[in-house]
This record gives structure tokens, C-alpha cells and sequence, in this order.
């Protein structure tokens, strides 16, 4: 199947190797907004067609998929534009810049009869997708509490729309973190409150709470002598009725799984082992589901929630009030 890109960024090259790892797609058009980046990362990839265009790939009737990998704010346009022209779509995290938008991207693509597939990576890292497996498959009991601690010291200067449109920090970064909350937790929670600031360089904690149970993000961007990326730290915890599983990624991936005293599982793996099996598998799952009509590797819906939650935990942080999700 081939594929339009859009986007020339440091992201664009990963997904392009793992794309065509999958033997199943390649690149027929590279669309960037800076003709010199489009050029360049065409050249390097070998990829024929370039452009400055957004609409010239998708006239293109040899494309049938386009993948988005543009800043934030332009998804749910471009994702309108495309499965209007009869293309099925591939976003990078997070879907949109508002819940308002994520959800009319998810209707549009409906509408149209096209997949409109998420980028969210964390899933597919195989330590997260135990850890799922862990929690819903209940043999340590009902998962109690759910917590993520993100440890580092950022340079966020200079990330232009990443911090100057809505959501800023939270939606860029920790939308990771909370979609693999929701993930375990098995959807959205009733209520979502905050402390702190949602600024890279200072810290915050955002609690989702449940009826039965919470789940917790903490993070903290000036951690002298953790620089990012190669001194972060962070620690996941799942806690449940019978046992626990924790994830520790630092340079490696330590992953631990008790039930009631006995150890399950012990495993250490190279963070860059964790990661390229994680490219390799949501591109295995994205390019089963385009080509031999597999379900969705991440349901759109949940997508959709994701975006809603963590501008709701934005809101919690800047105003300092509970957030209630309707349901």
C-alpha cells in the first residue's frame, strides 16, 4: 500500500523505517511545511515525490493512506481533508488540540467509511502491554491504584508550539503517561484533580480518581543530574487486591510481577530494544489493520478520551479545581 507522509520532523524518519519494516507499505509522497526539510528527508529516504502542497498527495489516487505527523494543531484539518479524499489515516498522538476537534476527526472518519488510527506508542512497548495483560487478565485480583513518577531535568526552550498552544507540556508529553493510565484503568475516571504546573521545567502531581480505585501521574523537570533523555527516570506501579507489577525505564526497562509473594516475572531489557520492538509492533498492528482489514490497534474512541482527560488534568492544574467528566 502506498502512503503519503506529512511531516519532515526529528519523528518523521522512525516512522518511516517502521512503516516499510512491515513489507506491507511505503512512502509515495513526502509533504512538509519547509520545502528545504521535505527535500532533504526525500532525498535521504529515497522517496520520489515531494512537496509543500498539502492537497497535491491526496489527488493522488495511487495513495490510499496518509500519515500525519504535523504539530498537533493542524491534525484534525488535515484528517478531514483526507478521509474526505477517500484516504485512510494514520495520526500521530495526541489526535487533536481539543476534545472538540478530536471528536469531529473520529465522526468524519466514520462518515467517510475510513480508519483513522492513533499513534500511541507506549502501547506497544512489550513491558506496558504486560502490565495491561497483568491488570485485565485479574489473576493478582481488582487493580487498586495505578501510579507514574517522571523524574528529569528539561530544556523545554525553544519548543515553540509545543508550549504556545493548548494543553502545551501535558498534551505533548504526558499524553503518553495518562493513555497508558486509561489504558490499565479501562477508561476515563469520574473526576481528575491537580497541583502543580504544567510547565517541563517544574513539577505537578494530577490524580484521576475512581470509584474503587485512582490513578496518579507525578512528574518533575528539574531533577539535578537527571539531563533528559539519558538520566530520565521513571517509575510505573500497579497495584492490585493480590500483587503488583512495577516498570522502571532509566537506561533499561526493569519490569517485576508478584502475586501475593511469589515472584511471576523478572525481566531487564535495553530502553533501545524496548523501543524499536514497540516500532516494529504498532507499525505491524497499523499495517494489518489498512491492508488485511485487522481491527484498530487502539480503538478511535479511546483516542478521543485521551485528549479530553488531559486537558481536563490541564484544567485542574491552571484553575485548581476538580474536574467532573461527563460521562
Amino acid at each position: 500500500m502506498q502512503v503519503a507522509f506529512y511531516g519532515a520532523g526529528a519523528i518523521a524518519e522512525r516512522h518511516i523505517d517502521a512503516l516499510r519494516r512491515t513489507g506491507k507499505l511505503d512512502v509515495a509522497w513526502l509533504a512538509s511545511r519547509t520545502p528545504e526539510h521535505a527535500q532533504a528527508l526525500a532525498a535521504k529516504k529515497g522517496i520520489t515525490r515531494w512537496t509543500t502542497d498539502d492537497q497535491a498527495p491526496l489527488g493522488d489516487p495511487a495513495v490510499e493512506a496518509v500519515v500525519i505527523a504535523y504539530p498537533t494543531f493542524r491534525h484534525a484539518e488535515l484528517i478531514q481533508r483526507a478521509v474526505a479524499a477517500g484516504k485512510h489515516v494514520v495520526c500521530e498522538k495526541p489526535l487533536a488540540g481539543s476534545a472538540a476537534d478530536a471528536q469531529q476527526a473520529a465522526d468524519a472518519a466514520r462518515a467517510a467509511g475510513k480508519l483513522l488510527l492513533v499513534a500511541q506508542i507506549r502501547r506497544f512497548w512489550p513491558a506496558f502491554a504486560q502490565a495491561h495483560e497483568f491488570v485485565h487478565s485479574g489473576v493478582a485480583g481488582s487493580l487498586l491504584r495505578a501510579t507514574v513518577d517522571f523524574q528529569t531535568e528539561w530544556d523545554w526552550s525553544g519548543r515553540g508550539w509545543r508550549v504556545a498552544e493548548r494543553g502545551g507540556y501535558m498534551l505533548d508529553m504526558h499524553v503518553h503517561d495518562l493513555d497508558l493510565l486509561l489504558w490499565w484503568l479501562g477508561g476515563p475516571p469520574r473526576h481528575i484533580w491537580g497541583a502543580g504546573e504544567n510547565r517541563a521545567e517544574r513539577e505537578a502531581t494530577v490524580v484521576l480518581e475512581y470509584p474503587d480505585r485512582y490513578a496518579r501521574l507525578e512528574f518533575c523537570g528539574r531533577v539535578a543530574g537527571r539531563k533528559y533523555p539519558t538520566g530520565a527516570l521513571t517509575r510505573y506501579q500497579l497495584l492490585c487486591e493480590r500483587g503488583r507489577m512495577e516498570i522502571q525505564v532509566a537506561s533499561e526497562v526493569v519490569v517485576e510481577q508478584y502475586v501475593g509473594d511469589t515472584q511471576q516475572l523478572a525481566r531487564h531489557a535495553a530502553v533501545g530494544e524496548e523501543i524499536r520492538a514497540s516500532w516494529d509492533g504498532m507499525w505491524g498492528a497499523m499495517a494489518a489493520a489498512l491492508t488485511e482489514g485487522a481491527p484498530a490497534p487502539v480503538p478511535v474512541a479511546q483516542t478521543v478520551d485521551n485528549v479530553r482527560v488531559v486537558l481536563a488534568a490541564v484544567d485542574a492544574l491552571e484553575t485548581r479545581q476538580v474536574q467532573e467528566l461527563r460521562t
